[in-house]
């Protein structure tokens, strides 16, 4: 009974003392720390970066700056913890000289007594654009470039004048940090007409505007289907499979065994859907598809990859466009890397081979078959396109948004000038680089811009 009775006891503490917790929290005091001392300024552009040092008080909290952008402006802050000696502001619109208040602060939320200091922001990022900035007519449109030294998050506005009071409105705009910046803004008649753009940065701080006249050079959309029925009018140039023709060419010639996503989704008009993309159907080497041993395995990788299209009739090239397959996260396709586009209008035809390896061998550069490339020397290069996101990244799961952005629009590629009074009715692409390799081609569409022969 006794033994019973001292648990009792133990246990009546042991509830007791659940019932007191404990105090973490700082004391508090109505007591102001010391001021900052030693402050140094380095001007810098849009912003200064202040050093000090701090006072010694036990229940420091931090250092926090006040100040405003314009005069009579809102009141801004900055605050930077006890363990930093630092404090960066930026975002300032001019290279007037300001007043900062710098504020010791501790734990109770007591304010030490201001420090008073003068900086002089140099000139701000979005000006030093401003007067890199350069415009230029290009095809459907007109051609921004800049450079963008500190990689400022930046808005690069295009206005035009409306149709019916001649009032400036905001056609497109486009974001940007990339150090070496430029966009062409297109879908412009080849008429004279004024544009106007103007740099805003994430503080809204605007630059001067560059305001012009300029005549967009003409260009049409070089169409791969009937624009009334929407018949498809290109073709993939030398796959016969029936007529046995289709391993002449060196051409990634497979196809997805289920037939779902064929070659010609490549140009139905669709730029950025999982529904629709053109899929080749290799899921082996392309090696195997002209060898008759399947010497080489799954794992075995073959470049460059290689397809042919017959257009319906000549034209002339601008620019081109791609689009990857669309997939969650953006950018997880297969996606090229470097490629090129051939021309011709007079390919070589399969009697000039005396044997499908003798064609290959001036079809491709495999070195497993000999190949030379030596078709090159009867066709012309059109375009030399590398893929390169703004941001430089490669993951998909490392993306910016301005990288996310770029991707879901397209990657744009202006074709060679010298040939832009020539047409053509063949167009050979020459997959040098995909992005994770692979044998396969994943492609949302292409589509090309120039003129039509009369």
């Amino acid at each position: 009974m006794k033994n019973i009775s001292i648990i009792y006891l133990i246990t009546l503490l042991a509830f007791a003392g659940c019932n007191m917790p404990t105090d973490w929290s700082d004391p508090t005091n109505s007591i102001p720390p010391g001021s900052v001392t030693n402050v140094e300024v380095e001007n810098t552009n849009g912003g200064a970066i202040l050093t000090f040092v701090q006072p010694e008080d036990e229940d420091l909290l931090g250092v926090k700056a006040y100040y405003k952008y314009i005069e009579g402006g809102e009141v801004r802050t900055k605050f930077t913890s006890a363990y930093s000696d630092t404090i960066m502001i930026e975002g300032f619109p001019d290279v007037k000289t300001r007043t900062v208040k710098l504020v010791a602060i501790d734990k109770s939320m007591n304010e030490s007594v201001p420090v008073e200091i003068n900086i002089t922001p140099l000139t701000p990022p979005v000006q030093l654009i401003r007067n890199t900035l350069t415009i230029s007519e290009t095809f459907g449109g007109v051609y921004a470039k800049w450079i963008n030294e500190f990689n400022t998050n930046v808005v690069v506005t295009l206005f035009v004048e409306d149709s019916v009071n001649n009032e400036l409105e905001i056609y497109e705009a486009y974001y940007s940090s990339s150090t070496e910046g430029s966009y062409a803004f297109r879908g412009f008649k080849n008429v004279e007409r004024r544009f106007v753009l103007e740099i805003r940065d994430r503080w809204d701080n605007y630059s001067t505007l560059l305001d012009t006249v300029l005549t967009p050079l003409f260009e049409e959309e070089i169409y791969g289907r009937n624009r009334e029925t929407q018949d498809y009018e290109w073709h993939r140039y030398g796959i016969d499979v029936d007529a046995g023709t289709a391993k002449w060419w060196g051409d990634n010639l497979a196809q997805r065994p289920d037939g779902q996503h064929p070659f010609k989704e490549m140009w139905d008009g669709i730029t950025w859907s999982n529904d629709s993309w053109a899929h080749t159907g290799n899921d082996s080497n392309i090696l195997n598809d002209y060898l008759e041993d399947d010497q080489y395995d799954e794992n075995y990788t073959v470049e460059p990859l290689y397809f042919t299209i017959l257009m319906d009739k000549p034209a002339s090239f601008s620019r081109h466009k791609y689009w990857m397959r669309a997939r969650n996260p953006v950018f997880s396709a297969q996606c090229w890397e470097h490629y090129r586009i051939w021309a011709t209008n007079d390919p070589k035809p399969i009697a000039d081979f005396a044997s499908t390896t003798e064609s290959l061998k001036y079809w491709t550069a495999w070195p497993e078959i000999g190949g030379t490339d030596a078709w090159k020397n009867d066709w012309v290069m059109v375009a030399d396109c590398k893929v390169e996101l703004p941001s430089g990244e490669t993951d998909p799961n490392k993306l910016t948004e301005e990288d996310r952005a770029f991707v879901i629009a397209g990657f744009d590629f202006d074709c060679d000038p010298q040939y832009a009074n020539k047409q053509f009715k063949y167009v050979r692409f020459e997959i040098i680089k995909s992005f994770g390799g692979g044998v396969q081609i994943q492609t949302a569409e292409i589509k090309f811009w120039g003129k039509y022969a009369k």
